[in-house]
């Protein structure tokens, strides 16, 4: 095979920053716990965007604080 066809694959492209959330709230007791997170890119080209974040809510394994 020709030397092209050896070489190894260009990386991936970089996604670029992020935003990072972490969403809290009070349980039962008035203790901070976390409710939801989540992440997104921000774009590299500037300018005003509208991105939605999908939020993901953490399940508790126990019992008192699935009912919370």
């Amino acid at each position: 095979p020709s030397p092209a066809a050896r070489a190894p694959p260009d990386p991936p492209v970089p996604a670029g920053p992020q935003i990072v959330l972490s969403v809290y709230g009070p349980d039962f007791f008035g203790h901070d716990v976390v409710r939801g997170y989540g992440a997104v890119h921000v774009p590299f080209v500037p300018g005003r965007h509208k991105r939605t974040i999908a939020m993901f809510v953490p399940e508790s394994t126990s019992r008192l604080q699935q009912l919370t």
